[in-house]
């Protein structure tokens, strides 16, 4: 035996060639998931704000499989309902609601708004941070 072969590192331990182990079978969790057939695929939030910050737009673009009744909520950062209403979906829809006077979201009160939205048994809740970020030649980048 040389010396160089009495040194070598075993083959795990060697941080080059250990994620080049080839293994079959399953290694990690598997999670199959059973849904509805009539069902949101996609979610897209945006928001809006006026210039004087006084209004801000938030819309809410889904595509859904198969026509379906969608009960949606806005509720503010202190868990108030603003707006709740009802919309048949079928393939592609936009929810369009209207805060007056919103809380803004910075880094020292970062306010979240709540949209939820019920399709059938499932239900999202994604969190709307109104704010305004843009970009001006005079002074550079600036978040509102």
């Amino acid at each position: 035996m040389t010396d160089r072969q009495l040194h070598r590192r075993p083959y795990h331990e060697n941080n080059s060639k250990k994620y080049k182990i080839r293994l079959s079978g399953f290694f990690r969790e598997v999670y199959l998931l059973f849904r509805e057939q009539i069902r949101i695929t996609d979610l897209y939030v945006r928001s809006d704000l006026t210039t004087d910050f006084e209004r801000v737009t938030v819309s809410a673009a889904m595509v859904n499989i198969g026509e379906a009744d969608v009960n949606y909520s806005l509720y503010a950062p202190v868990d108030v309902k603003i707006e709740q209403g009802s919309v048949t979906v079928n393939g592609t829809e936009t929810i369009k609601i209207n805060v007056n006077f919103p809380m803004l979201w910075n880094d020292e009160t970062p306010y979240l708004y709540h949209l939820e939205l019920q399709c059938g048994k499932v239900c999202f809740r994604q969190g709307i941070s109104l704010r305004r970020f843009e970009v001006e030649m005079s002074c550079g980048a600036r978040l509102q």
